[in-house]
Order: C-alpha cells, then structure tokens, then sequence
C-alpha cells in the first residue's frame, strides 16, 4: 500500500491558488503509484487564516473551492483540511476539519478536538470542537483522522493536560493507521520534540502514523514541513525534506519510505529558517524590494 504526504506551503487566503497545488501534488502522487495522498491542516486556506473566519463570504468560497476539487481530483484517495460549517450551528458556527474523498465522493469528515489557546494559538476563538474521535476502513484498515493538537496530548509534551484524548480513544477502538494533518510552527528543536512525540504515540497506539505537517512562512510565524512517518512499533519509515516543499512515498505493506535529506545542525536549521521567513513574506504579500537602515 503505497502512499504519499504532501507537503506544501499555502498562501493564507488565495483559495484558488492553493487548490490548483493541491490538484497538482494529487497528480503527482498518483503517477508515482499512491493510493493516498495527504495534505497539511487547513491546507485549502492556508494557516492562519485569523479573522478572515469572521468573512462569511471566505468561508462560503472556501466550501465552494472545495467542491470543485472534489470533483476534479480522480483515481487517488486525498485527505486534507478546510474550514467548513458546523452541521448543528450550536456555539461558534465553524469547524477545523479533515477530509478524505476519491473520485468526487466523500468517505469521511472529521473536525479537530483539542483546539489550542496558548502561545501563539487561539483556535477556541473561531472553531467548535467535534466531540468525539472518527474511524473509517481504507485499504481494508481501521483508520483514524486527527488534526495537529489532536497527537500533543501527552506527559512531557505539553505543559497542560486536556480531559479529551483522541489518540487513546482511536487506541481503544482498534485503530491502525493513524492521519496526523497539521500546522506546526517551528522552533529550535521542535523537529526532535515531534519525533519524540510521534514515535512515543505510535508505540502507545500499535499503529502507523502519517504525520503532514505545512512548510512556509504565514504573517510571524515560520513551518519547517519535516513530514514523518512512524511504524507501530515506533520506527522512522520516512521523513521529508525540511523548509521546503516536498512530496514523501511510504510503502506500509513493505515497511519503507523515502528518507529525504534534512538539516542536521541549529546553525542550518536557524538560517533556513530565516531565508524561508524573509521569502515567503516577499512572495506572498507582493513587495518587490525592502529598505534597509543602519545606524
């Protein structure tokens, strides 16, 4: 069973432009011979989206893009992240979800449960939580989607713990692989914190994870990509490139993927880092030359 993590960098807001991405690393991917491909949170709009939420007209676009692609993507399976509308419109009207269509067909949605309002996050201001954790059977496998906060949610790995914790509930209800789509800004040493944590999950769980993470930098904050893949019994099967775009195969009958070069010192991390900050600001806003001032 072979699949793919697609790794790219959206632009916050140009819907059309990252759905044309999108469609682009589906193709790829299924002409490398994947039957998934996987694509980062909230990767349609890019994050984060901060109060463009409160734009009714975003949002309604952003369901609309979504459809169109749905529609346009054929002969692979694709999981990824939008916003969309809460089905009851109790509380906040929003949700941070997961999808996983084929040939124009949804098989399954999934909304983020564990929505961070530390450091630099501020989800509860614009999602509702789902409530519970969503499996589904592909490749004859019990599956399970979760979104970024969703995997955090251990001793060691944040300062806090929360009462509601997918991971151990996708455990308890025999889950295989488990889809992490997510958002994760980067820091020095985020990079070994994450494999730490992915590998300690996986262990835990006895399942696969497919971790997809964004690269580029969105308004002050910079994502490293570094998308990873975990066997069940807590081993590097496959890892993208860092701060750049990338497209990671991994063969989970077989047990390997491909293994991509990434830094290997705070020094190239750090600059990378930096050259990837300074831009992606140029690019995405539009500013073609800076002035700089000495004193």
């Amino acid at each position: 069973m072979k699949l793919a993590l697609a790794q790219i960098n959206p632009t916050v807001g140009d819907l059309e432009g990252n759905a044309r991405k999108i469609e682009t690393f589906a193709n790829q991917a299924r002409e490398a011979g994947a039957s998934l491909v996987v694509f980062p949170e909230l990767s349609l709009c890019g994050y984060p989206p901060r109060d463009l939420f409160y734009r009714r007209d975003f949002l309604e676009e952003m369901e609309d893009t979504y459809r169109r692609l749905k529609e346009k993507i054929s002969g692979i399976a694709v999981i990824l992240g939008f916003a969309a509308t809460h089905p009851q419109h109790e509380g906040l009207p929003w949700q941070n979800v997961a999808v996983c269509f084929k040939n124009g067909q949804e098989l399954v949605r999934y909304a983020k449960n564990l929505l961070p309002s530390y450091d630099i996050y501020d989800e509860p201001r614009y999602f509702a939580p789902l409530g519970r954790v969503t499996l589904f059977e592909f490749e004859n496998r019990p599956w399970g989607l979760t979104i970024c906060e969703d995997i955090w949610n251990l001793p060691g790995f944040v300062s806090f713990r929360y009462h509601f914790d997918p991971i151990a509930l996708l455990a308890e209800q025999g889950v295989r692989v488990i889809v992490n789509i997510s958002a994760s800004p980067f820091h020095l040493g985020k990079g070994k914190l994450r494999q730490d944590l992915l590998s300690t999950q996986a262990r835990r769980t006895k399942a696969h994870i497919l971790y997809c993470n964004q690269v580029g930098a969105n308004d002050h904050l910079i994502f490293d990509g570094h998308s990873l893949v975990f066997s069940p019994e807590g081993e590097l099967l496959a890892e993208a490139r860092d701060f750049e775009e990338d497209l990671l195969l991994v063969d989970l009958e077989e047990g390997r993927g491909e293994r991509h070069p990434v830094s290997t010192r705070r020094e190239e991390s750090l600059l990378k880092a930096l050259v990837l900050g300074v831009r992606d600001y140029f690019r995405k806003t539009g500013f073609r030359g800076a002035l700089v001032g000495l004193s």
